[in-house]
């Protein structure tokens, strides 16, 4: 939820999730208590939205058409970073990046690159990196993700960046590692937010 000073309203951005399909819509409200479809209801991202892109697009299997998961937004020098994270092509997920320098509603530019991609075979994040979370950190940012193995290991990473469209990776990572206690189930590493 971030307000937006050109809709003069608060926006929050979800993610529709069902077996096949992930769209990203937007709520907006004036008080924080009372919400309403922003952008005539229409999602913000749609599947279409990505039949170019090489980092998201497609589901786990490769096969099938999604829009990328929306799981952050930084304004930042009169513009909104949006962070993303989908699947490509061979069933690896990735995080990406679009920016918006108008409003949280878009249009968004979507980057060609992914900002994280998976670590090389046989590494602790060789399947998959998402949930990315980011905050101003020092003179830059500091952004908390989700890296998986082909084991279906999961364990959190963290990346530094100048510029939010730049990202290297920290050397300690995994920060956050396979445990018993607290983090003792599999499959539930995802970053809240910070």
């Amino acid at each position: 939820v971030e307000y937006d000073s050109l809709l003069s309203g608060w926006v929050m951005l979800t993610n529709e999730n069902d077996t096949s399909k992930v769209q990203i819509y937007a709520a907006i409200s004036h008080n924080l208590l009372d919400w309403q479809p922003a952008n005539d209801a229409k999602p913000i991202f749609t599947t279409n939205d990505f039949n170019l892109c090489l980092w998201a697009g497609k589901d786990k299997t490769g096969k099938m058409l999604q829009s990328a998961f929306a799981t952050d937004i930084i304004r930042y020098n009169n513009a909104w970073y949006l962070f993303l994270d989908g699947y490509d092509n061979f069933g690896k997920r990735n995080i990406g990046i679009a920016i918006s320098h108008y409003s949280l509603l878009g249009p968004y530019i979507l980057q060609e690159n992914a900002a994280l991609v998976p670590g090389k075979s046989g590494s602790w994040n060789d399947a998959a990196v998402s949930c990315a979370k980011v905050k101003r950190y020092k003179n830059g940012w500091i952004l908390f993700y989700d890296g998986k193995n082909s084991k279906a290991d999961e364990q959190l990473g963290m990346a530094f960046s100048k510029d939010l469209l730049h990202w290297v990776n920290a050397s300690n990572n995994p920060v956050i590692t396979d445990h018993t206690g607290w983090r003792s189930s599999p499959l539930c590493t995802e970053p809240s937010s910070i």
